[in-house]
């Protein structure tokens, strides 16, 4: 009798679960199925044209959806649906035609949806699993995608387009949560982002696809690109203005791409990503302002970083503090025009520089590291002038003009390189410079115009350097000393007073 009942439950095991809809649209009907209804671990197969769409009357799950070539455009609805996974594969669609879910699917175990051939259309889809997308046919979410219960990962590996209108929900509860768009293919999410209850909701970019955001969102957490110490995390695009609410935004390795549109962020950061890797912003024809301070982590000794475009500081003075990391240099540059009523603070032991039009309108002060100006307005308007602390520095690069820009300096720069310091190129600086310790000023290569003037109260005033440094104000340094060192030329031709 044992190798009977062995056999018998063989063979129940291999019977395919077809649906046939012989009877009904219901769902949980045996008659409409070949092989019975399909349980929470089985294969629910489509293998032909069908006269009815399959509606779920009550709650149901299974293993997997597999569609077979041949198969009917399948419409379902009624209750929600939950996929298991077999094997990791929650849906398989290889029929050549759209299947349709109006109602909610479930994804209750990490699996992949496969758009093999012919497209997949979805109503609500709850995120109680890491899901993945595959294929070359389109996805298209036009419910909400609910992320349940935890930080989940939604992995577009799809070559099809993948589009999310229903918009999504960062969370089931008022638990904020996370919910990280990975994968090597182009997300489209074009409905809104909420936090779906009253704690902040985040998102994470990861994978070398693009994620653009066009919707109305309204999220309150943070926006990360890439991840700590890893590798790129592509790019998220924004394709509408005012997307991402005002959040901190951090970009360890990929690309922030404002798309010509206009946004508001918190606090940003860049680097800190792999070694070889680099930090981005881009804002075309839009502008980011800035509602916090930018940073630029040199953690893993990533490449340099770069903010293209426009940058507006909010009304408010911004802190640049940038790390010093091995494989940059610079590390961060800001090509971006910087407008705004508000000053720039340079902070950190790394190199930020300044190559842009800019038009902000306060104090520029270096407290940290070098601030590198390759633009005759990189210093903004000259209404505020600009101080350096002792130890830090100011360097001018590549053939610039700066106006009447008042500066105060002090010390002699990083490890005696001069707190100013012409790099390359024949720069001038018309500003009247006062000093507020003893300083060093030195011309690494080219020319240093000073028509401003140099005044202290009895300081010391060295120039250094192979360059040249031609000084057509007055010297007023009290009884300070003037010290020349090295090769370069010093021509003084103001009406200097200095008693030193």
């Amino acid at each position: 009798m044992l190798p009977a009942v062995l056999l018998t439950l063989s063979v129940t095991a291999m019977q395919a679960q077809v649906w046939t809809g012989a009877l009904s649209t219901t769902w949980s009907a045996a008659g409409n199925w070949s092989g019975g209804v399909p349980g929470s671990t089985a294969t629910a197969t489509f293998s032909s044209n069908t006269a009815r769409d399959p509606n779920l009357t009550a709650a149901a799950a299974v293993g997997k959806l597999l569609f077979q070539s041949g198969s009917d455009a399948e419409v379902f609805t009624g209750s929600a649906l939950t996929l298991n996974g077999v094997s990791s594969v929650g849906i398989d669609n290889q029929s050549g035609v759209t299947q349709t879910f109006n109602n909610t699917l479930v994804v209750a175990a990490a699996q992949t949806w496969n758009a093999g051939s012919g497209d997949l259309t979805f109503g609500a889809v709850t995120l109680s699993a890491n899901l993945t997308l595959t294929g070359t046919s389109n996805l298209s979410f036009t419910g909400t995608l609910l992320n349940s219960a935890g930080n989940r990962t939604f992995t577009n590996d799809s070559s099809g387009a993948v589009t999310v209108s229903g918009g999504v929900n960062l969370s089931n509860n008022n638990i904020g949560r996370t919910l990280t768009f990975s994968g090597t293919g182009d997300t489209l999410v074009s409905g809104a982002i909420g936090n779906g209850g009253t704690g902040a909701g985040n998102i994470i970019k990861t994978g070398t696809g693009t994620l653009t955001l066009s919707g109305a969102n309204t999220y309150t957490g943070t926006t990360t690109i890439g991840a700590a110490s890893g590798t790129s995390g592509g790019a998220l695009r924004l394709g509408a203005s005012n997307i991402l609410s005002n959040n901190t935004t951090t970009v360890y390795a990929g690309t922030l791409d404002l798309n010509g549109n206009s946004d508001t962020i918190g606090a940003l950061t860049l680097g800190g990503g792999a070694a070889g890797t680099s930090a981005n912003v881009t804002t075309g024809a839009g502008t980011l302002t800035l509602g916090g301070n930018v940073t630029y982590s040199a953690t893993n000794n990533p490449d340099a970083a770069t903010i293209a475009g426009n940058l507006d500081l909010g009304g408010t003075t911004r802190t640049f503090t940038i790390g010093n990391s091995t494989a940059a240099d610079p590390d961060l540059t800001v090509s971006a025009s910087v407008s705004g009523t508000a000053g720039l603070t340079k902070a950190g032991l790394g190199t930020l520089v300044l190559s842009g039009a800019n038009t902000y309108t306060g104090l520029t002060s270096v407290s940290g590291g070098v601030l590198n100006v390759q633009h005759s307005s990189a210093l903004g308007t000259t209404d505020a002038g600009t101080t350096v602390t002792s130890g830090e520095e100011l360097q001018l690069q590549g053939g610039i003009s700066i106006g009447n820009e008042a500066l105060s300096l002090t010390g002699t720069g990083m490890s005696t390189t001069g707190a100013l310091r012409n790099i390359s190129g024949d720069n001038s600086f018309a500003g009247a410079i006062t000093l507020t310790g003893a300083t060093r000023i030195t011309a690494d290569a080219g020319s240093l115009t000073l028509s401003g003037g140099i005044t202290a109260s009895n300081r010391a005033l060295t120039f250094a350097g192979a360059g040249d440094v031609s000084v057509t104000g007055a010297i007023a340094i009290g009884s300070g000393s003037l010290t020349k060192l090295d090769p370069g030329t010093l021509t003084l031709s103001g009406a200097n007073t200095y008693t030193g």
